[in-house]
This record gives structure tokens, sequence and C-alpha cells, in this order.
């Protein structure tokens, strides 16, 4: 919730909507000051400063009216010191808010997760702004709503990201009819960290949604379908014993529609068809979409790439110790400097596979060094190790990416099995082209025809298995290990 959603709330029942925007804020700070501090404040008051938004150009007051800009940490500290809540409340009831208005304010109100009555209504604004003030002076610590499923799903390694947070953020705060400030779908590689960075930005930005966040598995239709049930029974909806899934999908329609500032995470989603039915027509809230899946078609597309260096070597040091002073109480040795770099970049700076090998390195306690040693030994077996689970993933690095490589079509496959040995990055699509008499059917034939050739290059891309253009073809190096390993076990090396 922020200075904006107050002001812009507050504006259709304090006066007519004719009032300019600038003007209405300016009257607004005017009313809850309270006599100033100091002589240095008197003086101020003199010139005409002492309202903090008084000297401001009404394009600035209307960039805070619309929510382009955030009010600054000063004025809002500012104001906030200065405070009167019964005066500010006095200027509320001077209104004199009729029993239907009043009600109309509690209805809002409740459809933000703000509950109020209408006898208390105007203490109930005041609570809402000083809250408000107070969590841009950032002297509140703004905690997340209790209407979340979220627990046991942070990751305490978190780490980095700050650039891809604040560009969800950023886009969040478009205006209400852009489309693509309503839903972003995050794709990329299995292992790279996507739930992580949704469930990282629903704690980070929980302010902005305090009426409720539900993180939805999204990997078939009875997942959707159970926790949208949750959902529904958290709430006290009325969902009958042998509700159908078209009866779900009206109910919650409904309450989504009928609700605001809400966020909805669909993790691992396939099709969007899959949640198409429990989503309104008009949406009050913000949904975010992980998939491995690049072509979801329904929001703006962020892909997410791996670590970089510096993001890698921060991860492993959090990640072997007990808390964020990164003392690194689970590494006795003194190699982490010189080895913690080569190990990132050996494991291709994924953060599920640093995940697994920190996991081993802190139960087993060795050297990073001796891990490399067994990792260029073994091979990601040592992944399989039970020392290596991962804490905050569901899946191991092979299993994740064999379901991606299950839904290629089978001359996909076969363009994924030669790829993995070669190069990782830039491997031209012309040379599989003029060595297709070589190659095995279907690839063989597919390759002559350059519009299904474009479909199966394409394809390794869609499932998030590569990277790269109609011409070249970038694969991470941990893939390519896990389709070799495949070959080995299988002892097929088509």
């Amino acid at each position: 919730m922020t200075f904006s959603d107050y002001v812009n709330f507050l504006h259709g029942y304090c006066c007519d909507t004719e009032t300019k925007t600038d003007d209405f804020m300016k009257k607004l700070v005017d009313e809850i000051m309270v006599v100033p501090l100091s002589a240095v404040d008197e003086q101020r008051n003199s010139d005409g400063d002492y309202n903090p938004l008084a000297n401001l150009s009404a394009n600035t007051l209307k960039s805070y009216y619309n929510g382009i800009r955030e009010l600054p940490q000063k004025s809002a500290a500012w104001i906030l010191a200065r405070l009167d809540k019964e005066q500010f409340k006095d200027y509320l009831d001077s209104f004199q808010f009729s029993d239907d208005t009043a009600s109309d304010i509690c209805t809002k109100l409740k459809r933000m997760g703000i509950q109020a009555a209408p006898e208390t209504v105007t203490e109930t604004l005041t609570d809402w702004f000083v809250n408000i003030l107070m969590f841009i002076a950032d002297e509140k610590k703004f905690e997340i709503t209790a209407n979340n499923n979220l627990s046991d799903l942070r990751s305490v390694y978190f780490t980095g990201r700050k650039k891809e947070l604040d560009k969800i953020d950023q886009l969040f705060k478009k205006g209400n009819k852009d489309a693509v400030s309503i839903c972003q779908t995050v794709s990329g590689l299995g292992g790279i960290g996507k739930t992580q960075l949704a469930v990282q930005y629903a704690h980070r930005f929980c302010k902005n949604y305090i009426n409720f966040i539900w993180f939805v598995v999204s990997e078939s239709p009875t997942t959707v379908f159970n926790y949208f049930r949750d959902l529904a029974n958290h709430f006290s909806l009325y969902v009958p014993d042998d509700c159908s899934p078209e009866d779900l999908q009206g109910i919650v329609r409904a309450w989504l529609s009928d609700n605001q500032y809400w966020l909805l995470i669909f993790d691992n989603l396939e099709s969007y068809d899959t949640i198409k039915p429990y989503l309104p027509q008009k949406i009050n809230g913000r949904i975010i979409i992980t998939s491995r899946n690049t072509r979801i078609g329904y929001g703006e597309a962020l892909e997410l790439e791996v670590f970089d260096l510096d993001e890698a070597v921060k991860f492993i040091k959090r990640r072997l110790s007990e808390n964020d002073s990164l003392k690194m109480e689970k590494y006795k040795f003194d190699d982490f400097n010189e080895q913690a770099p080569i190990l990132a970049k050996r494991l291709g700076y994924l953060p599920l596979a640093l995940e697994q090998a920190a996991a081993f390195i802190a139960e087993v306690k060795l050297t990073i060094a001796d891990y490399i040693m067994k990792l260029d030994r073994n091979g990601l077996v040592v992944f399989d190790d039970e020392k290596s689970k991962a804490e905050f993933y569901t899946k191991a690095v092979h299993t994740t990416w064999a379901i991606s490589f299950k839904n290629l079509e089978l001359s996909a496959q076969y363009l994924m099995n030669l790829c993995a040995y070669m190069a990782p990055d830039k491997i031209p699509v012309s040379f599989f082209v003029e060595m297709r008499d070589k190659l095995p059917s279907p690839l063989k034939d597919d390759l002559a025809d350059d519009d299904i050739k474009d479909r199966i290059v394409n394809g390794l891309r869609i499932f998030s298995l590569a990277t790269g253009d109609a011409y070249f073809i970038n694969i991470h190096r941990l893939v390519q290990e896990v389709v070799r390993k495949s070959h080995e076990v299988s002892g097929d090396e088509k």
C-alpha cells in the first residue's frame, strides 16, 4: 500500500473530482501538521516551506498522486514528525460522511484487506495514513499479510537478483490499464531460481499486497484446483463438498473480482489454459507466473539468467554461513577466495547446482578444491548423494531438466543429444544442416525443410533448455553433462 493509493482513495470522498490533485495533496498535508517543533521550523513556516509539498511543481505532485514516483523518505519523515492524529481525524470528520458513504468506504477497505466499521471509519483512515508514512520514513517494518501460504518456501540463502526484483516492481507500478502491469511471466532453465525470485518478490514488496498472497503449484489442473480450494477455505468461502472444477472457478473468479491488493504466484505453469478459467475478466491484483515454457503467452516476459560471478560467490558464502553476517561458520578452510570462483564457473553459475554443491561441502566438511576434484572425477553423480540435497528446491539438477527434455519432439531430442558433445556457446545450426545426410531420421529429413528446422531449434528455447536464435544454439554446460550421462546409462549415443 502506497501514498499514491491513499490519496487516490481519499480524494473522491473528501472533495469533488474537479479539485486539482496537487491542490488536494497540499491541503491534505496542511490539515495534519501541528505547530512547528522549533524556531527553525517557524522560520520555514513563514517562508512557506513548512509544508514539504508546498513548493513542489504541479507535475511532481501529480507524479506522487499517480504513483509514478514515491513520496520521498525525508518528506514522509517531516510530515510524520509533525502529524497530529486527532487533528487529522477531526479533519476527516468535518466532511460528515453519510451512513451510506461510510458503509461504502468500509466495503472498499474490506476489498483491500482492511477491516473497518462505519462508526470508526475516520479512525481507520487516520491509522492507515500513519502506517503508510511510517513505512516510507523507514520507521516501521511492513509485515507480510497473515493471508499467505508462503511458509517454508523462502530460501534463507537468497542472494542478489536486485535488478530483476526492481524490474518486476517497476512494471507492476505501470498504469492500471496497462496489461503488462497485471501479470509477469518469469521463464528460464530449470534450477535457475524462478520460484525463489517470485517468493522473494512477495516478501520484499509485501506492502503492496495487504489483502492476500497465494502460491499455487500449477503443474496440472488438479494441483491448481487444490490450491484454490485451500484459498477458498482460508477465507471461509462457501465451497460444497462435491464442488466441481467449474463451480470452484466461478467462486474464485468472483472473489478475485471483488477484492484488491492481492498477489497470485502460479509456479511451474506449462499452459495458460490451466489457470485461465479461474481469472476474472478485470484483474484487481497482480500475478507472477514461473515456467520453463517461454511461450505461455500471458503478461510481460522476463527471462531469468544464471548468477554473475559476484552473485555466485556470495551465494556460496551465504550457504556456508549461519546468518547474513557471512562468517562461514560451516567452512573452516582458507581456500575459499581462490576456489569459490573456480567452483562457480565449473557449475556454470547455476543457483540449484551451487546450492547442491554447497550443501555437500557443508555437510561433509571438505575443501572446495577437493569437491571440485570429486566433481571432475565422478561428474554429476555427486548430486545424487543425500548430502547434496537442496533445502529450498523440490528436484535435483538432472531431474529438473529431464522433464523438459521429455517434452521435446524426437528431432529436437536428437539435436540436443548432438549439442551435448560440442562447445556450449554459439553452436552453428548450419553445421547440422550441412551434415544432415550423416544424421538419423527424422532429424535428417526435418533439417532439409527450413520451417521445420526453425521449429526444432525453437523447441529447445521454448522449454528453456537452450538460448540463442535461428542461427546459433547456446546450452548450459551442466545440461550437456546431464545429457551425456544419460547416454552412458542407456548406452544410447544417437
